[in-house]
């Protein structure tokens, strides 16, 4: 499995509730940012309004385009106004200051462009077009750690773990404070066979924000040192998981967990069959086949017990 591909598909599995819930968030945190640098954030309330009217005026494709991803609604101009009461709103609006203190995202801009195809591209498996993308944004703007995480991501695309392991350290050394930084990092010293290391990148990369890919390859870290209980806690976590990420947890979880706890996927049904024979039904709510299951048969006679055990020479699905 290809943990790369993998991680960055998982945005396609993500639900029209938490689309509602992130767009929310966007605008909490972006007030907030507003007004610590200084600006009125009831400037972000009026946009929201002026969405909201074109919206429903159908304006042109391009805003209809917008508006199918980052969609406006009276909820969001509610809650932007809750948001906004906190808050200070002494701030300032003034065009000319903003232009001037975004001057460096203007000149930025081609490089976060760069950086955007370049995530297409990786998402293609074409890891070198990735790492020439990847220079590009660096060249821009090299203090920007998600392009040497870009580069990070191409490299190791490429089995090119050393290089990939430098520009990974290096996008942390820039900024700290990114999950993702951390959760590649981990998940390539774990393909390199630093389970130690591993552990301690995919810890901080949940401390950070708690992504069930983390939970995942941190249950894989746990099971490979023999922390067969720290991987159950951390895999009961990453099940949850949509799509191929929540099966493959599942699976491990499984494979963990039968030998020691049977009853929990295998269940038993005795009765009495009409000719008076003792029947033993078995199931398996386990998403994985078991062959040849073990079962014991307990008698109790006065004070005496006598066990019968036999095999089921067959695979349970």
């Amino acid at each position: 499995m290809n943990i790369t591909a993998l991680f960055w598909a998982e945005p396609q599995l993500v639900q029209s509730k938490y689309g509602r819930d992130a767009e929310l968030e966007s605008d909490f945190y972006g007030m907030n940012y507003m007004a610590k640098a200084g600006y009125d954030p009831r400037g972000a309330i009026d946009l929201q309004k002026t969405f909201l009217r074109l919206s429903e005026n159908k304006q042109n494709d391009i805003i209809n385009e917008l508006f199918a991803s980052h969609p406006p609604s009276s909820e969001r101009v509610a809650t932007n106004i809750v948001t906004a009461t906190a808050l200070d709103n002494g701030g300032i609006r003034d065009k000319a200051l903003y232009q001037k203190r975004s001057s460096q995202l203007i000149t930025d801009q081609p490089a976060y462009e760069a950086y955007d195809k370049g995530k297409k591209t990786l998402q293609g498996k074409d890891y070198n077009a990735a790492l020439n993308i990847a220079n590009k944004a660096i060249a821009i703007q090299l203090k920007e750690s998600i392009f040497h995480e870009l580069k990070g991501l191409s490299l190791e695309g490429s089995k090119n773990h050393q290089e990939a392991l430098a520009f990974y350290n290096q996008a942390i050394k820039l900024n700290n404070q990114l999950f993702s930084h951390y959760l590649h990092r981990g998940l390539l010293k774990q393909t390199m066979g630093d389970n130690k290391g591993a552990e301690a990148d995919l810890i901080a990369s949940k401390k950070l924000l708690p992504p069930q890919a983390a939970a995942d390859a941190l249950g894989r870290a746990s099971f490979a040192q023999g922390k067969s209980g720290q991987a159950v806690a951390n895999l009961q976590e990453s099940v949850q998981a949509c799509g191929m990420l929540g099966q493959q947890s599942r699976v491990l979880l499984e494979q963990i967990e039968l030998p020691s706890n049977p009853a929990k996927y295998i269940p038993i049904k005795l009765g009495l069959s009409d000719d008076g024979y003792l029947t033993v039904i078995i199931g398996n709510r386990a998403s994985v086949n078991v062959a040849n299951p073990m079962v014991e048969i307990l008698q109790y006679e006065g004070q005496w017990r006598s066990a019968k055990q036999f095999t089921v020479e067959q695979t349970i699905a």
